[in-house]
C-alpha cells in the first residue's frame, strides 16, 4: 500500500504542475485576446495606402504596371478599325442630318 500512496503523491504533484502550466497558458491566451481586441481593424483600402507609402510611389507604379494585361497587335488593329468605321458612320449620319435640316430651312424660308 505504501507504493500506491507514493504513486498517488507523484501523480498529484504531476497534476498540480500540469494545472499550473494550463493556467499560465490560459493567462497568456487572455492577454493575446485583449491585445487583438485593442488593435483597430484596418480595411483593405487603408492597408493598400500604407503599402503604397512604404514602397514609394514609383515602386507602386511598377507593381501595378506588371499587373496590366496589354492587348496583342492584332487586337489593337481590330479595335482601331472598328473605331474608324464607327466614326465614318457618325460622320455620314450627322452630314445627312445637317443637309436635311438645311433643306427644310430653305423650304420654309
Amino acid at each position: 500500500m505504501a507504493k500506491q500512496r507514493k504513486t498517488k503523491k507523484i501523480k498529484d504533484v504531476e497534476v498540480v504542475e500540469e494545472k499550473d502550466v494550463v493556467e499560465e497558458e490560459i493567462e497568456e491566451i487572455d492577454e493575446v485576446e485583449e491585445e487583438i481586441e485593442e488593435k483597430p481593424k484596418k480595411n483593405k483600402k487603408e492597408k493598400n495606402e500604407e503599402a503604397a507609402k512604404e514602397d514609394g510611389f514609383f515602386r507602386g507604379v511598377r507593381k501595378e504596371m506588371k499587373k496590366v494585361v496589354w492587348p496583342k497587335a492584332g487586337e489593337v488593329a481590330k479595335n482601331t478599325l472598328a473605331v474608324l468605321i464607327f466614326c465614318l458612320i457618325l460622320i455620314a449620319f450627322f452630314t445627312v442630318v445637317v443637309l436635311g435640316v438645311s433643306y427644310l430651312k430653305e423650304l420654309f424660308s
